[in-house]
């Protein structure tokens, strides 16, 4: 991450890929600070957002912890003006799973405008046996159409 931020910081122009390149790395590595202080450089760089940069920042926040900036859907409509895809509701159920927030995680799917995928569930049902909640475990893996014991 040192060498691509070396090498971003040496760009005369910095453009949406770029950011969302350097924010996705900084995800990965669980520096969703890093990563929220480049989506707002971005931002106040005038260079706007599209579905795939708020992946990009959402998978950030997942993989931080940071649950309370996560929660971003109304503010990706209302300010940024981009359309909830399947992808960003999977990082909010990730994101509510990893801190074990099963129930807001359930709410997520149950009132999105999409069929949850099967990474979406089984990501809910490791969540769901991580923090020994088998009421939301069974009901995922019902939604999965999986036998509880496979």
């Amino acid at each position: 991450m040192l060498e691509a931020q070396r090498v971003f910081d040496s760009m005369s122009m910095k453009d949406k890929v770029t950011y969302t390149s350097l924010i996705a790395g900084y995800g990965m590595q669980g520096r969703g600070h890093w990563a929220l202080k480049l989506f707002d450089e971005m931002n106040m760089s005038g260079i706007e957002a599209d579905h795939i940069t708020m992946v990009a920042v959402l998978s950030a926040f997942s993989h931080s912890g940071l649950v309370d900036e996560g929660q971003m859907i109304a503010k990706m409509i209302n300010v940024y003006r981009i359309n909830p895809r399947i992808e960003h509701f999977s990082c909010m159920v990730d994101l509510f799973g990893n801190a074990g927030l099963l129930r807001k995680a359930v709410q997520i799917i149950t009132v999105m405008p999409y069929r949850p995928s099967h990474a979406m569930l089984a990501t809910l049902v490791s969540a769901s046996r991580i923090y020994g909640n088998t009421t939301i475990m069974d009901w995922a893996t019902k939604m999965l159409e999986v036998r509880p014991e496979d």
